[in-house]
């Protein structure tokens, strides 16, 4: 998707829920650290879970899983 689309792109999920996917560290970190009037961080366990579970097509957990283990 990021080489279709570019390093920051939105998705409308089913159901209606916009998800933003962020490629650039630089531009995660501006999203992460700024003060959101509702902001909104799902939980990440199940993501970390089934990417370990399957390194054949992970090499990681995700940037943003990675952050939430360290803090």
């Amino acid at each position: 998707m990021f080489r279709r689309y570019g390093p920051v792109f939105a998705e409308t999920m089913p159901g209606g829920a916009t998800v933003v996917s962020i490629a650039e560290r630089a531009a995660l970190e501006a999203v992460l650290r700024t003060p959101a009037r509702r902001p909104y961080r799902p939980p990440t366990e199940i993501v970390q879970v089934y990417r370990r579970s399957r390194p054949d097509r992970y090499a990681s957990t995700g940037l943003v899983n990675e952050l939430v283990l360290a803090n």
